[in-house]
């Protein structure tokens, strides 16, 4: 079987679509364990007809010897009765229009400003001759009615004669009138005066004119066997002898069935065409005398019947469509006055011939060119089912291939086509972009990426599918892409994998293979399997296993007749098409189909993950067959996760899958509490998905930034091998700031607790957590007057950082975004000197605001001091009274119920814990340490410093050693770590 040269050719046959990375991201751990054969069923898309290869609504001239019409791809075609044939015809330059001149011609045309050509062409030898720069009227006796645009009307013959026809004085003619007669007579409308004519002009120049104020009104004429007949929606007709209009017309009233219109005059009977309603029209012969009509069948579209120009003893050519095509029939007198109808040409249905095919998680992409215009195509995209109980989905329009494009399946089902002679690609969403290579040897896609060698430059260029950026290049021609994995031939027979989420082309490969003892001129990949050919047929081909490191034996066939499915070679023989299943270890084939086309791509192609393939028959129809080979595990793979503060949406995750889902699940789990946050499903997915959490926490007003941990479940559409899964962390954008974090390398929040430090009498610094136990050196400097006293603080202002609370020596208290003297800050208010302690515990009253503790000098009584929306403290509420503890600790969430604790250390070295009740207040006390602390000088709550989301506490002793007691986020700590040496000389820690 031929090739199709438009599409696909034999260098990109071999580029089978895969169903892979959208994005870069984390490779796929595939599983090489077996599950059951799939068990959906075969499935056939009918074929898509074409009317006939003379459409009716396109039908714009007929003559006795064939029919102009309309042609797929907008442009013209002339069909001729006696043969059959068509003939296209191309619009002469400055031409966009055409209709049938009589005897033989057509006249193409523009009707532009300021004149356009007037060109006819001959049907009998396909000469072309220009006429005129001339406005066109209508076409007649091969000849055209024009004007010069405001210079009057003339006759316009093909060799360039022009014949005056005599209009009468000040007749003004529309731009947007056609004439309509046969080919002797033409009549035109006009204006004079304000008042309606008509101007009957004759085959040689000469011309009469009719007064519209003596006709029924409507303007619709017919004309035919010498008469000239108008009517209107009353059924008053005025019939004229067409030799001489001048003389008084007949008048006569016709019972009409219907709102109708009239088409032709055949013997004595005008033929009127009459709508009715959703099922077309219907054609009738009314008698002029007045007698009853005659039916004439039905289901006349309303471009046509069209009177025979040729024909002016009253033939009208009237086309009838039917299931098995059109036909086209001529009326005729008949002897006893009736009106017979006779066939004169037939036109069958036929078939769009399916010639480019693209499948990719049971999603089909087929491209289809039309029987009668080998440069018009279109494409649909069907869903098919991906179980046994389901059924195909809806097919849908999409936009025509181009010629000479290739075309793909890409992630999420859309087309992308690829023009092989320029690199230039179109994705789904219509954007185009180019590769920057020529003469392309090997296009591969896998889901929104694309690989390509091209020979200008050499070499091989990873592409993103609808961006054009390019990701990487390599200097090899022979690849295979699958999911994140670049898998090039770096010597002969061996095959290295590249990781294209994190290596250069110079980093170490993730996998290397000697697959065969050949130079290879194809590779492809799929999970965990690699088809390979040897350039020769002696050096064979086979499918390698990358977690066995075993290679099958598999027929070699020539560059362009093998695809690689999961689990199996599809292999196009001649005209059989085979499966080869390699999940044994041995190679077991076994004949699919009989092809129509077996150029890959073009005649068949294959689903990776679908696990069906696709094939063209010879009828039209696109038949999709299961492959019978067990599947891997379903995986995800390619997954993106942002924080998204639009929409009500704080964090959102989208992942691919090697095969459909029937549903997916997402857990999210807060790692400091242990809680499980949010649990959200969702519905099948064919080829990825995207699963969104809003941010919101039980019982917490304003959740925490994090971290948190997620979790998505997604269980196989077939309900074969197990569920797939994916975790991760994450932190949550827009939530609380963690506590006492306050710097990170990178400026951003990083959930780790940092410390405060004072190096001298007026000079602070922060100690930045690594999240690991351990701090990075001192960073950054501020100095304040001697007696300065710092809280840190939560984000009291904007909401978004944490604050330091500053009490200077006069005992005012200012809230800062960053601990600089001089910068911007909020006043607090002053007399702040009373109390001998302030700290910040978290959100002690549950409204989403820190909260101020104050442990008073002069009574030990604890008050709170509530945040607000507008950054500043409310009234004050007493805590406790009394209070006699040596040191009292603001340690935020120790507990694991998201609201801030409070610890006191009593003069017994005893440690006890008031846990928050998120009410304003505390719990009874609970100890935590006895008879601890002893050669400690700081105790302070610093947050996470170990990288688990809990609360933890740190330490200095008198040797300026420091020590960290983790918290287990349940009020309790864990033994002390040691995490730095060196702090003697700080002289506070906050």
């Amino acid at each position: 079987m031929a090739q199709h040269p438009h599409r696909r050719g034999r260098l990109l046959a071999a580029a089978t679509a895969t169903v892979l990375a959208a994005t870069f991201a984390v490779p796929v751990a595939w599983a090489d364990t077996a599950a059951p054969a799939p068990v959906t069923a075969p499935i056939t898309l009918p074929a898509e007809t074409v009317p006939a290869s003379v459409d009716p609504g396109q039908v714009v001239g007929v003559s006795s010897s064939g029919v102009l019409h309309g042609s797929y791809g907008n442009s013209y075609a002339w069909t001729d009765f006696a043969s059959g044939t068509t003939t296209q015809l191309a619009f002469p330059a400055g031409t966009r229009d055409a209709r049938y001149a009589g005897n033989g011609l057509v006249a193409f045309y523009a009707n532009g400003a300021g004149g356009t050509p007037l060109v006819f062409q001959s049907l009998s030898d396909g000469s072309r001759r220009t006429a005129c720069d001339c406005y066109v009227y209508g076409a007649f006796a091969g000849k055209a009615l024009v004007s010069n645009h405001g210079g009057g009307l003339a006759l316009a013959s093909p060799d360039g004669t022009l014949t005056p026809v005599a209009a009468p004085t000040g007749a003004v003619f529309s731009s947007s009138v056609w004439g309509g007669g046969d080919n002797d007579h033409m009549l035109i409308p006009y204006e004079q005066n304000g008042a309606q004519y008509y101007l009957w002009i004759n085959a040689d120049g000469s011309n009469s004119v009719i007064d519209a104020s003596s006709l029924p009104g409507t303007g619709q004429f017919a004309v035919g066997d010498g008469k000239l007949v108008f009517l209107n929606a009353a059924g008053d007709v005025r019939v004229f002898d067409a030799s001489d209009v001048t003389a008084p017309p007949v008048s006569v009233t016709l019972s009409l069935p219907g709102p109708s219109r009239p088409v032709g005059v055949v013997g004595d009977n005008l033929i009127v065409v009459t709508s009715a309603g959703g099922s077309g029209f219907t054609l009738s012969a009314l008698p002029l005398n007045g007698g009853p009509g005659q039916s004439l069948g039905t289901g006349y579209p309303r471009t046509v019947p069209l009177t025979d120009p040729e024909s002016p003893d009253g033939k009208v050519v009237v086309a009838q469509t039917s299931a098995s095509g059109t036909t086209l029939r001529v009326l005729t007198a008949a002897s006893d006055g009736s009106v017979d109808s006779t066939a004169i040409a037939d036109f069958p249905v036929a078939t769009w011939r399916p010639d480019a095919l693209a499948l990719a998680n049971g999603e089909l992409d087929a491209a289809y060119t039309s029987p009668y215009a080998p440069d018009s195509s279109r494409m649909e995209h069907t869903e098919l089912p991906v179980d046994a109980a389901g059924s195909t989905g809806a097919t849908t329009p999409l936009n025509a291939l181009p010629q000479g494009d290739a075309l793909f399946a890409s992630a999420d089902g859309s087309p992308v086509e690829v023009d092989t002679a320029n690199g230039d690609i179109i994705s789904g969403a219509g954007s185009k972009s180019s590769t920057g290579l020529s003469d392309l040897r090997d296009v591969q896609v896998a889901g929104s990426t694309e690989a390509f060698s091209g020979l200008t430059p050499a070499g091989t260029r990873i592409i993103q599918v609808g961006t054009g950026v390019e990701a990487k290049t390599w200097p090899f021609s022979t690849f295979a892409l699958s999911a994140t994995t670049l898998w090039t031939q770096t010597a002969p027979g061996t095959v290295t994998g590249v990781n294209l989420n994190t290596s250069p082309s110079t980093a170490p490969a993730p996998g290397t293979f000697t697959v065969a003892n050949c130079p290879l001129s194809v590779l492809r990949a799929n999970g965990p399997w690699i088809y390979w050919a040897c350039a020769t047929a002696d050096g064979g081909a086979g499918v390698y296993n990358t977690v066995t490191r075993m290679s099958v034996p598999v027929p070699w066939t020539a560059d362009g007749d093998t695809a690689l499915g999961d689990g199996f070679a599809a292999t196009a023989s001649g005209s059989t098409l085979s499966v080869t299943d390699v999940t044994s270890g041995t190679a077991q084939t076994r004949k699919v189909a009989d092809l129509a086309d077996p150029v890959l791509g073009q005649g068949w192609t294959v689903d990776p993950y679908g696990g069906g393939i696709a094939y063209a028959g010879s009828d039209g129809t696109v038949h999709v067959v299961p492959s019978g080979v067990s599947p891997s595990d379903v995986a995800l793979y390619g997954e993106t996760t942002i924080g998204v503060r639009s929409a009500g949406t704080a964090w959102q995750g989208t992942w691919q899958v090697t095969r459909p889902i029937a549903s997916w699940t997402l857990t999210v789990t807060s790692v400091a509490t242990g809680r499980v946050v949010s649990t959200v499903t969702g519905g099948p997915a064919r080829a990825q998905f995207t699963a969104q959490w809003d941010g919101t926490e039980p019982g917490i007003t304003r959740p925490s930034i994090g971290p948190y941990t997620w979790k998505i479940t997604a269980r196989p559409a077939d309900g074969l091998g197990p569920d797939a899964t994916s975790t991760g962390t994450t932190l949550l954008p827009g939530g609380a700031p963690a506590f006492h974090d306050f710097q990170s390398a990178n400026g951003l929040p990083d959930t780790f607790g940092d410390i405060l430090v004072r190096t001298s009498a007026t000079t602070f610094s922060f100690k930045d957590s690594t999240g690991n136990g351990s701090f990075i050196p001192l960073k950054g400097k501020s100095t304040w007057p001697a007696g300065t006293t710092v809280v840190p603080f939560g984000p009291l202002r904007d909401r978004k950082t944490n604050d330091v609370l500053v009490r200077t020596p006069s005992g005012d208290l200012r809230a800062y975004s960053t601990l600089s003297n001089g910068s911007a800050y909020t006043d607090l208010g002053t007399g702040w000197n009373q109390f001998k302690w302030l700290g910040h515990a978290g959100d002690v009253n549950g409204d989403g605001y820190p909260d101020l503790l104050a442990w008073s000098a002069s009574n030990g009584n604890l008050y709170l001091y509530p945040g607000n929306a507008q950054g500043r403290f409310g009234a004050r509420t007493l805590l406790r009274t009394g209070l006699a503890y040596t040191k009292l600790i603001a340690v935020g969430d120790v507990t694991g119920d998201g609201v801030g604790d409070l610890l006191a250390y009593d003069s017994k070295r005893n440690l006890w814990l008031m846990a928050g009740n998120g009410k304003s207040n505390y719990a009874a006390r609970k100890e935590v340490f006895a008879d601890w602390g002893q050669g400690y000088n700081t105790i302070i709550g610093v947050g996470d410093v170990t990288g688990d989301g809990k609360a933890d506490l740190l330490e200095r002793d008198s040797a300026g050693n420091v020590w960290v007691n983790p918290g287990r986020g349940n009020g309790t700590f864990g033994a002390r770590i040691k995490a730095d040496t060196g702090w003697q000389n700080y002289l506070n820690l906050y």
